[in-house]
């Protein structure tokens, strides 16, 4: 089965070890417990988890810490900064901003008739509608996806999402016209890839350290005790202002790419730390996007939960071991969202998945999941339309792989960079694989630019 193309913008890079807790007794070795645990479903928003138990330990927390490998505000560092600033400047303004232009609204009055009717036609609401918005408001399109004639009866799948099979049409009433916005299909089979860069289509998977909050920084380049508020650290008021302001900047811009998504698709966060991690670093320091969080009940999704772990590095005997097993773990985690998220209708197929973390463990687990559920399906191949028994599939593999380790203010022009990207990465009708660790070459972002506006291939 095929992969989704060469990863583009990618360093030489291996994977980086899960550093050893301490634990009270030292387990044998990495396995997943099969007997019956159920995985990452724990906590949905932020007031389920806070209630987990504040008081635990940082080592159980975030038992796969990675080891820190540079030093705070090296010159390379600076410079991937300054060339993200300065591509910035380049981007169009306003370029993809909302869910979309809807270029496939109706703009002839062309009734559906037993005549003309087809499963997969395109449709719009009619001169005899009488269903509210169940269309997902004026003007928006679906595909039939069956029809009696005797009943005079359709099915159609809106642009939202919700499938209903009450739709009159003929020559006594119709609910229906067809959509002559856009080329209209009669392929004869039901096909709701037409519609895969949809809210109702788009699942978008967000790790959360070094990918909305600032872990490197507040942990290991500042030091800070995490289940402490800012305000009670040990350091001077003038410290304590300074670091408060990039905190807020950060989490502003965080604010904005999670609305964004939002208005794309389904949001899940998605880590590998424990409970309640996400609540206390919003607590303590990212207030606004824990509101947030808690606003848009985005689900907070623990890979671990479910499932025994071991964490002993020593005994997994390479970087490619631990490079797999924590991807496996995330995979499954990913995988079991996916299924959750892609039955919203009977015969709903995986579309559009995007997965944007910091590390490699996403990005492979991703990859994996998507890979499984193309076997299980009968799909051949990633990113291309299959026919597999009369049901039209296109799995669409989007990873995205931001900055090792950044510091605060390479991650608040990361976040920048994402809410640039984010409307092309929904609406680009292929699978990517891309990485940013070489932002300092301007010639990786421009290739990166490009390839997400489909201008060329890798």
């Amino acid at each position: 089965m095929k992969r989704p193309s060469a990863n583009i913008g990618i360093a030489a890079t291996t994977a980086v070890a899960p550093a050893a807790p301490e634990l009270a007794e030292a387990p044998k070795s990495p396995k997943i417990d099969g007997g019956g645990g159920t995985g990452a479903t724990g906590g949905t928003q932020l007031e389920t988890e806070a209630d987990s138990g504040a008081t635990t330990e940082i080592k159980e927390l975030m038992p796969f810490k990675r080891q820190k490998t540079r030093d705070s505000g090296n010159a390379l560092q600076r410079r991937k900064t300054a060339a993200m600033e300065d591509y910035l400047q380049t981007l169009p303004e306003g370029d993809g901003e909302g869910e979309g232009d809807h270029r496939d609204r109706a703009c002839d009055a062309l009734e559906v008739t037993a005549e003309n009717i087809a499963v997969n036609l395109r449709v719009t609401r009619g001169p005899d509608w009488n269903w509210g918005d169940e269309d997902g408001g004026e003007g928006r399109t679906g595909v039939i996806l069956s029809f009696d004639k005797a009943k005079a009866i359709a099915q159609v799948l809106w642009e939202g999402g919700q499938a209903h099979k009450h739709y009159r049409f003929g020559h006594m009433k119709s609910d229906l016209i067809i959509s002559t916005g856009a080329a209209n299909s009669t392929l004869g089979r039901r096909n709701s890839q037409l519609f895969f860069s949809s809210k109702s289509q788009t699942l978008l998977i967000f790790d959360w350290d070094d990918t909305l909050f600032p872990t490197t920084y507040v942990r290991d380049d500042l030091k800070l005790v995490w289940n402490k508020p800012l305000k009670d650290q040990d350091l001077s008021s003038t410290e304590k202002n300074a670091i408060g302001k990039r905190l807020e900047l950060c989490a502003s811009h965080a604010v904005e790419l999670l609305k964004q998504a939002d208005r794309f698709g389904k949001v899940v966060l998605l880590t590998l730390a424990r409970a309640p991690w996400v609540s206390e670093s919003c607590k303590n320091f990212y207030a606004s996007v824990g509101r947030l969080i808690t606003q848009l009940k985005v689900p907070i999704i623990y890979a671990q939960e479910g499932i025994q772990v071991d964490y002993n590095k020593q005994n997994m005997s390479s970087d490619e071991e631990i490079e797999r097993f924590w991807s496996s773990v995330k995979g499954k985690a990913i995988e079991r969202e996916c299924n959750k998220f892609y039955s919203q209708y009977e015969g709903q197929s995986w579309k559009n998945v995007i997965s944007i973390g910091d590390s490699d463990f996403e990005r492979l687990g991703t990859q994996n999941a998507m890979e499984n559920y193309m076997r299980e399906t009968g799909i051949d191949s990633d990113g291309k339309l299959v026919d597999v028994n009369g049901h039209l599939y296109k799995v669409r593999t989007k990873t995205f792989k931001m900055l090792d380790e950044p510091t605060v203010e390479e991650l608040t022009v990361e976040v920048d960079m994402l809410k640039a990207w984010l409307p092309l990465m929904v609406k680009l009708d292929s699978s990517f694989d891309v990485n940013l660790n070489n932002a300092d070459d301007p010639e990786v972002l421009k290739s990166i630019d490009n390839t997400l506006r489909g201008q060329q291939s890798h």
